[in-house]
């Protein structure tokens, strides 16, 4: 009786495997057909365009991406830089020393107006007091 019920299970397994085998070809067989179709679509010129339009735009949006981080960053850095200017009043005497030393070597008003961030007045003053025309 043992073997009987034996024999009868392994006929099954056998027809399982079978049936299981037969069910992973056709499954195989499928998939093999949609990625032909999925190829010939891509070569074809419709997918072409696509294909090209969805590459531009994934480049332009990466771009416009690493874009914003920049812009991001250098606003951060601004804004720490108008903290620490805000915080700290500039020194007014390495400004007029520099001044001095610039008129002395001959640099006009207007070059001290842009460099020393001096008014009119002053700058006009630095030239008469420290500039070449006094040194003789």
């Amino acid at each position: 009786m043992m073997d009987l019920l034996s024999f009868n299970s392994l006929g099954v397994l056998i027809l399982a495997n079978a049936v299981l085998l037969a069910g992973a070809s056709i499954a195989l067989l499928r998939f093999q057909r949609m990625i032909r179709k999925n190829r010939e679509f891509w070569d074809s010129p419709v997918g072409t365009s696509v294909q090209t339009d969805a590459d531009a735009d994934a480049v332009l949006a990466g771009f416009l991406e690493r874009r914003l981080a920049m812009i991001h960053d250098r606003l951060d850095e601004l804004s720490d830089r108008v903290d620490q200017d805000i915080g700290t009043p500039p020194p007014a005497e390495p400004l007029f020393s520099h001044a001095v030393r610039m008129a002395q070597n001959g640099a006009s008003a207007a070059d001290l107006i842009k460099t020393c961030a001096l008014n009119e007045a002053e700058a006009r003053l630095m030239c008469r007091l420290h500039g070449q025309q006094n040194v003789a």
